[in-house]
């Protein structure tokens, strides 16, 4: 027996179950037995769906599983870059991913990760970690960030005023013109 013919009696069985008769016998099972249980049946269907795909994938993960395995290291094209928005107002860093990651078909590509924009930053010198009055540690700008036009705002959430580093229309363009660094750190850490 192949590997998806015993994929295809466990679905068999699974689907039996599922609708309340014992697999092996072909009798329907009393209405007190565990497999009539709602939460049990659809568990049982739950399980059945799955083994479709696997089936239907020929016997392998499913095509999602598949897909997820195997996208591309970051990249973007001149042309693709040349269609980042730009933002008057100073932006977070993860919003400056978000825009990049926009400009690339995620679908087949790993996405360009905040950190490694972060980490680039930090070895370059623009950014450094301090200590909030929290205990927790932030990112702020060093003399030589914020002359690249990154900077510190206070806003406030609900749990009250809190700050973030952001990054004006220049720190934006510093970004893109060295985002050949950025993506080698990025494309290490996948």
């Amino acid at each position: 027996m192949t590997e998806t013919e015993k994929l295809q009696l466990a679905k068999g069985w699974l689907e039996k179950m599922a609708n309340g008769w014992n697999p092996v016998s072909d009798v329907k099972v009393a209405e007190d037995d565990c497999i009539n249980q709602v939460e049990v049946s659809r568990c049982l269907f739950f399980v059945c769906g799955i083994l479709d795909r696997v089936i239907a994938a020929g016997g392998n993960e499913p095509a999602q599983r598949i897909a997820r395995a195997r996208k591309e290291a970051f990249s973007i094209t001149p042309e693709e870059l040349n269609r980042f928005a730009f933002s008057d107002t100073p932006i977070t860093v993860t919003e400056l991913a978000r825009r990049i990651n926009l400009l690339i078909d995620t679908e087949k590509m790993a996405h360009l990760k905040y950190s490694s924009l972060t980490a680039f930053l930090l070895q370059s010198g623009y950014l450094e970690e301090t200590r909030r009055t929290d205990g927790g540690i932030m990112k702020t700008p060093t003399e030589e960030g914020r002359q690249a036009g990154i900077s510190i705002e206070e806003r406030t959430g609900r749990q009250g005023a809190y700050q973030v580093t952001v990054y004006n229309l220049a720190a934006q363009q510093f970004i893109l013109d060295n985002l050949g660094a950025v993506i080698e750190i990025n494309n290490k850490k996948s």
